[in-house]
């Protein structure tokens, strides 16, 4: 196995490359038949499966020839997409796409199931102190867990002629250099049309502007030009779930790490915790769209914002504190940790 020199390493997608490039199959967190019968109360054989940072392990072939048969398995890595997709080119249900979990392009509600096993755990490598996260690796999991992603700036205009009946704009009250966010796409299809500027407009909320009317020497008349602009916000886990399904995540963490980066009112799901393996425990927790959080979770979620709150007042009345210990020490990692 290629490991890596420091952790850090375990978020670098050019190392993953090389040692996918190297590397059959590993299995992180034991493989599928340790934990099946845990798998089988949560995960219905008819269900959309999203496996996220598949990587090398069996953990798919596996489930597919158990009978789970709708299996959509990602990861950041094109060397390993294209590595399993031929590996695995017997099991035609199954579909392999290169797409980072942080920037997840599925439609809301695609499926059933999201299931990951130690994927979670890579984002959070360059922790220092399990017990007081930082506020990067906090808007990290909220990124992916709830609010979707921040990927770029999007801006741009039309530049087919509409046909008659693509598309209605309420241009009651908004002229030219005016916002116009009320639209309905009554029909058609096409790149670079009315109805494609509106349709992306709509799915990723970007504000649309009705500029000043061009004129078309071929059907000698005018049509206004539809210029857009904004964020392309990638979708997050909660979002591509359907309510009533399930979120699983396998992982080395423990309940009282992960539970308080789980356990929020904002992700809309409870979450239950159960546990596999002999000598060394590994952690199952499942998380059901579209139920409340224990009252015990409500209790450790009220904590942790209390915790963070009040460290967030620390850091800032002492960042002095900080930077002087910066100044004393060049082994600065104890002033990286909240202690």
């Amino acid at each position: 196995m290629n490991l890596p020199d420091n952790n850090s390493s375990y978020k670098i997608k050019e190392y993953w490359d090389e040692r996918f490039s190297e590397e059959d199959s590993f299995e992180w967190c034991k493989g599928y038949s340790d934990f099946k019968d845990l798998l089988y109360k949560h995960v219905r054989k008819v269900d959309r499966i999203l496996m996220l940072g598949c990587g090398n392990s069996r953990l798919s072939e596996d489930m597919y020839n158990d009978g789970f048969k709708n299996i959509t398995n990602i990861d950041y890595s094109p060397v390993v997409i294209e590595k399993m997709r031929k590996k695995c080119r017997g099991l035609a249900e199954m579909q392999w796409l290169v797409m980072d979990i942080t920037k997840l392009t599925f439609d809301r509600s695609s499926f059933d199931v999201i299931l990951e096993k130690a994927t979670l755990d890579a984002l959070l490598v360059e922790e220092t102190d399990p017990w007081s996260l930082s506020e990067n690796a906090w808007n990290t999991m909220d990124s992916v867990l709830s609010k979707g992603k921040r990927l770029r700036n999007y801006t741009g205009m039309s530049r087919a002629l509409p046909t008659v009946g693509t598309v209605v704009l309420n241009l009651q009250g908004s002229n030219s250099g005016e916002w116009c966010s009320w639209y309905e796409v009554v029909s058609g299809t096409g790149i670079n049309s009315f109805n494609a500027v509106i349709e992306f407009a709509k799915y990723f909320k970007c504000p649309l502007k009705v500029d000043c009317p061009l004129f078309n020497p071929y059907f000698f008349t005018t049509f206004p030009v539809l210029r857009y602009e904004g964020t392309f916000m990638g979708v997050c886990f909660a979002q591509i779930l359907v309510t009533g399904g399930g979120f699983i995540s396998i992982t080395f963490s423990q309940p009282h790490f992960r539970k308080p980066i789980l356990a929020k009112s904002q992700y809309d799901w409870s979450v239950s915790t159960s546990t596999y393996g002999n000598s060394f425990h590994f952690f199952f927790y499942v998380m059901k769209k579209g139920q409340q959080l224990s009252e015990d979770d409500k209790l450790l979620e009220l904590t942790v914002k209390n915790k963070r709150e009040h460290s967030n007042d620390w850091m800032e009345n002492n960042h002095h504190l900080q930077e002087q210990c910066m100044a004393e020490d060049s082994e600065d990692f104890l002033c990286n940790m909240t202690l």
